[in-house]
């Protein structure tokens, strides 16, 4: 029972990555940055648990993660987190996003 368990856990884990590869990486292809921030961090609030109505979201990624995820560098990440601070469409609260 246990290498049962074991595969469809390996299985549902491809399964995300193969998704995630599909949806968001062919959208953040060609983006500019705010877009492939906006996108990540889009797609992480529709796969949590909360409701896609929630306002806020905290993101559970750190900034070099989410820049790995946008194939960004880290101080591009920060430059456009701080921007769309600016313009209304994140809240940064303790360094946290």
């Amino acid at each position: 029972m246990g290498g049962s368990s074991l595969c469809f856990e390996i299985m549902r884990s491809m399964a995300k990555r193969l998704y995630f590869k599909d949806v968001v990486a062919s959208e953040i292809s060609f983006g500019v940055p705010e877009y492939r921030v906006l996108t990540i961090l889009h797609y992480f609030k529709k796969i949590s648990n909360r409701p896609v109505a929630e306002t806020l979201f905290r993101v559970d990624f750190n900034r070099k993660e989410i820049a790995n995820f946008a194939r960004l560098r880290v101080d591009t990440v920060n430059r456009t987190i701080k921007s769309l601070g600016h313009e209304g469409h994140l809240k940064s609260i303790g360094g946290f996003v």
